[in-house]
């Protein structure tokens, strides 16, 4: 994008979409290969679609951490 969130308010003409996006990743412990991601803002919606196929990619319980 443009700029992060926090610099939008200061930054020479920031298009509308300027600011903060998020990369929601889903690993495979075993062989550590991307099982699933979504690039999006930081938001219920996009965890909630990220979450929906995960569930179509994978059959056992999976674990969820984040960074916050």
């Amino acid at each position: 994008m443009h700029c992060k969130q926090a610099r939008v308010k200061v930054a020479k003409a920031p298009p509308p979409e300027a600011g903060d996006v998020w990369t929601f990743t889903a690993l495979d412990t075993a062989s550590k290969l991307t099982v699933s991601y979504l690039v999006g803002p930081r938001d219920s919606a996009t965890a909630l679609s990220f979450m929906d196929d995960l569930r179509g990619r994978i059959e056992e319980r999976p674990q969820i951490s984040t960074a916050g």
